[in-house]
């Protein structure tokens, strides 16, 4: 993939969080999970919309991590449960975050 391409998807990712949008958080989110292929990069996104307001940007969030860790095959493992252990208090994102231990492990 193209430098440009990247580039683009982030900046729809950072122009969706900078509006506060949440439905183009959510498409971006997913976008880039899918097409980055920096997948720190990725998950470093993902670990900062697990702190967002939105439950629903959460949910998404712990998603993409699964995403990230069957696409790559790679994912900060400690860092990523100990962020996935504090979004599943909410009951709303519990089972997304199990979906996302599933992948993971």
């Amino acid at each position: 993939m193209s430098t440009e391409y990247t580039q683009a998807r982030r900046d729809s990712y950072w122009e969706a969080v900078s509006a506060g949008d949440i439905d183009r958080i959510h498409e971006a989110l997913v976008d880039v999970a899918f097409t980055d292929s920096d997948w720190r990069w990725v998950q470093a996104r993902c670990l900062e919309c697990l702190e967002h307001p939105s439950w629903t940007v959460r949910a998404i969030a712990a998603t993409c991590i699964g995403h990230i860790a069957r696409i790559h095959r790679a994912i900060d493992l400690e860092l990523v449960k100990s962020s996935l252990a504090r979004a599943a208090e909410d009951p709303r994102v519990a089972d997304y975050v199990t979906g996302a231990l599933d992948d993971i492990v």
